[in-house]
């Protein structure tokens, strides 16, 4: 009776081994099946990002790394596959997508605050030479068929709060295009010197 005691326990022990090994195994199959159809899920959302991206292909690059001339920013791009992005202390940026993998940006957050401050720049000159260009000035222009003061000129065209900045920012691009003529050219900086435009040939 002990003999078959014993044997039926150690049958016991072997069939909880078993199943403990069974149930080990059948997890890993789920993990390896889980990860497979991640996988699948994640090479297609590749395949999607790529055809979205075809439009950025072959522009050529500033020394940031950045394209000179962009295509619009494609803001759908980021809500259909980018889950967040987190921005690492040295400045580069990670981004996590919608299907669990991740990517690391070669272009940091550094580089980029720098792009941008000078797509700024260059879009505020861009402004500046199409003010120029616009009827306000064309006015300004008109109203200084008589010699005015640069204080007549900004008052007519209130557009800087100084005469400092409103030489700088309009009257000298103007005397550059030859549109604006000063009335004392050897004393440039006289208290009595007045502009007056002229029309070019």
């Amino acid at each position: 009776v002990e003999d078959e005691l014993g044997k039926s326990g150690k049958d016991a022990k072997l069939i909880d081994y078993l199943t403990d090994e069974i149930m080990d195994i059948r997890e890993k199959l789920l993990g390896y099946t889980a990860r497979e159809e991640q996988l699948e899920e994640v090479a297609k959302e590749i395949e999607e990002i790529r055809k979205n991206l075809e439009a950025y292909k072959n522009k050529g690059n500033d020394d940031l790394g950045y394209y000179k001339s962009p295509p619009d920013f494609k803001r759908e791009i980021f809500e259909n596959f980018i889950e967040k992005g987190i921005v690492m202390d040295e400045g580069e940026i990670i981004y996590q997508f919608h299907s669990g993998f991740e990517w690391k940006s070669p272009i940091n957050y550094k580089a980029f605050q720098e792009q941008e401050k000078r797509r700024k720049k260059a879009k505020t000159q861009l402004e500046k030479k199409e003010f120029l260009k616009g009827p306000e000035v064309k006015a300004l222009l008109k109203y200084c068929e008589e010699p005015k003061t640069i204080t007549e000129m900004r008052e007519y065209l209130p557009r800087y709060l100084t005469n400092y900045n409103f030489k700088k920012f309009i009257v000298n691009p103007l005397m550059r295009k030859g549109v604006i003529k000063e009335t004392i050219p050897d004393k440039p900086t006289s208290r009595l010197q007045k502009y007056y435009s002229v029309k070019k040939p």
